[in-house]
């Protein structure tokens, strides 16, 4: 678990302190909360949460880092973007299906 809250901060204090004594969870402290895009990639925590403002953050950022990659790749990240939900929303309603290929997106590189 990524703990980066503060303690006075409610949800922080249960996810990262009383939940660890329970769950026995292993919980990785940051100060700096720039830091948390850096850390979540070594750190490949089972869950996360967050309060909405760092998911939009986290979404701003990727979307500034994608408009300025080639119009191929931007191409992509909708199709994957796309593909994701459909994927959701066939999870969540077995009346819809992916289609055969459908998985299959964007090119190698």
């Amino acid at each position: 678990m990524l703990s980066y809250l503060p303690m006075a901060h409610i949800a922080e204090r249960h996810l990262s302190h009383y939940r660890r004594m329970v769950g026995g969870f292993t919980v990785t402290v940051i100060s700096d909360h720039t830091q948390i895009p850096a850390v979540l990639a070594d750190f490949r925590p089972e869950y996360l949460f967050s309060p909405p403002r760092l998911y939009a953050k986290f979404r701003a950022g990727l979307a500034l880092q994608i408009d300025s990659e080639p119009e191929e790749l931007r191409n992509d990240f909708v199709k994957m973007l796309s593909l994701g939900g459909r994927k959701l929303d066939a999870q969540e309603d077995d009346s819809v299906a992916l289609s055969d290929g459908e998985g299959v997106c964007c090119t190698n590189r």
